[in-house]
């Protein structure tokens, strides 16, 4: 029998409820640092790591080079 490829509801939901909190987090820096509105590079960083989340939710087989591979089973 070959493995069925549903999604796991559990995994998406804390997945989502994890990007959410990143971007709650970026909002809040964005809002609150000593200068108003200054995209810093912790900023940059988290956007970066929301962009990867995102891409390996959205394909099954990931990579940044040799760096980082992400696939599903």
């Amino acid at each position: 029998m070959e493995p069925s490829n549903k999604p796991s509801w559990v995994t998406r939901v804390l997945t989502v409820g994890f990007l959410a909190f990143l971007g709650y987090l970026v909002i809040e820096s964005f809002y609150n640092a000593s200068p108003a509105f200054a995209i810093s590079a912790g900023i940059l960083v988290v956007l970066a790591l929301m962009t990867v989340l995102v891409l390996s939710e959205a394909f099954n087989s990931f990579s940044i080079g040799k760096l980082l591979t992400l696939s599903s089973a």
